[in-house]
């Protein structure tokens, strides 16, 4: 069986290097003879580890706290390394004899990182060590950090990405600490990079990346907590065009969206923005840039150039490195950065604010009208209601709307019910065609 799954997917790389297939058929073809059992068997062999994990090292706290005031210093410092020194010697012994499945390495990551944080909070504790919150999880973090690679957990990275994050939370606006979550983040790319270069596509992997992007949404939210109301339109749709451009290129293939969270998060972030947008609010109270003969030079005015050409270059990049995949519906979430870096460029200056509604609303109808065509030109149900959804959102969001005059609702409902006129008698046609 493992020969014939070989083999199969030799001949799709094969096919798809000639030209023979094209990327979707080759992802779909992938995805229909991909070993069936083996990725629900993994998630349930980590699933298991992960509760063994937790229950040893719940119930190794629960007796430690029944007998804790019985016993002496040097016994409670023993006692407190033993979690830690037991996950170290299952670990080698793991290396001895070649254990190098995911449920031994998942389980044996987890409670290793779990028993770095017990060692040194109990130790503090016996001592009578001062410290602070922040300073506890850092510590913890770096200790770590090397159990990732050492043990290629994907799960104990995930805990490294939750403590990071938690860490950097309350340094929000306080402090230039606040930047190294960063680099701090960074060190488990390595983890995702080799994985996603390799096609690799585990459950414990899939988890990581879903704890990496939540990870980073709220980690522009962290960084830029002081200008964040002038500069989170251009952070975030960096961010989320960025972020989707990225999973087209990498996560292309993956067999299902739970292990394409950069799409998924792209295109719900896509989406709220671009909701967001079709209000007057963030015209009127985000900062245009380059105002150059206001007298605006401050530090904001170049936090937000910086911020505006560092994405522009990531969204350039990875938008060539992804452009064999960009299809008409991809383009939406790819150009929302541009697309607002225009508007604020424009804004207030040369282009009403009114304008700039109109623009996206037709961004938004856009993309739904773009899905639907692009569902029935599939024929995938879920992509056609999508599309609808998305349309009958922004025709419902418009009704409700009173701070947008009757002109402009009237001008939005004719373009989309034109478009979606156009559009059922362009798929009419090609029903008729197929049938």
């Amino acid at each position: 069986m493992a020969n014939n799954h070989n083999w199969i997917q030799g001949e799709i790389d094969a096919w798809e290097r000639e030209g023979l297939i094209t990327l979707d058929l080759a992802a779909r073809l992938r995805a229909r003879y991909s070993r069936g059992g083996s990725a629900p068997r993994s998630a349930f062999l980590i699933g298991l580890s992960a509760l063994g994990a937790l229950l040893l090292g719940g119930g190794i706290i629960l007796l430690l706290a029944y007998n804790w005031s019985d016993l002496s210093r040097p016994i409670r410092v023993a006692v407190s390394l033993f979690p830690l020194l037991t996950a170290q010697a299952l670990a080698l012994f793991g290396v001895v004899r070649e254990r190098h499945g995911a449920g031994w390495r998942e389980g044996i990551g987890l409670f290793w990182t779990l028993s770095i944080g017990a060692a040194v909070a109990m130790v503090s504790q016996i001592y009578h060590i001062s410290g602070s919150y922040d300073s506890f999880l850092l510590t913890w973090v770096l200790l770590a950090l090397p159990v990732v690679y050492l043990l290629r957990s994907s799960l104990a990275a995930a805990l490294y990405v939750v403590g990071v994050t938690a860490w950097a939370i309350p340094l929000a606006g306080e402090s230039e600490r606040v930047w190294f979550y960063w680099p701090l983040l960074l060190a488990v790319v390595p983890l995702l990079w080799r994985g996603s270069l390799t096609g690799v596509f585990t459950s414990g992997l899939a988890f990581l990346r879903w704890m990496v992007t939540l990870s980073l949404f709220v980690g522009v939210g962290i960084t830029f907590a002081e200008k964040l109301d002038r500069h989170w339109m251009l952070a975030y749709s960096g961010l989320i065009s960025f972020l989707y451009l990225l999973d087209l290129r990498l996560q292309g293939n993956a067999p299902s969206l739970w292990h394409r969270p950069m799409r998924v998060l792209g295109v719900l972030g896509f989406l709220g923005m671009a909701v967001a947008l079709t209000f007057r609010s963030p015209w009127r109270h985000g900062v245009p840039l380059f105002w150059w003969g206001n007298g605006d030079t401050g530090w904001d005015v170049y936090l937000g150039m910086v911020v505006a050409l560092g994405f522009a270059c990531a969204v350039l990049a990875a938008g060539f490195s992804a452009r064999k995949r960009l299809r008409a519906v991809e383009r939406f979430p790819a150009v929302l950065f541009f697309f607002v870096l225009a508007g604020q460029f424009v804004a207030r200056r040369w282009v009403s604010v009114e304008l700039l509604q109109v623009a996206a609303n037709l961004l938004l109808g856009g993309y739904g009208l773009t899905m639907m065509i692009h569902g029935f030109r599939r024929m995938s149900l879920g992509a056609v209601n999508f599309g609808m959804l998305v349309l009958a959102m922004l025709v419902i969001l418009r009704f409700l709307d009173s701070g947008v005059s009757i002109l402009v609702r009237a001008l939005v409902f004719i373009g989309l019910g034109v478009a979606l006129l156009g559009a059922n008698v362009g798929l009419s046609r090609r029903f008729r065609r197929v049938s």
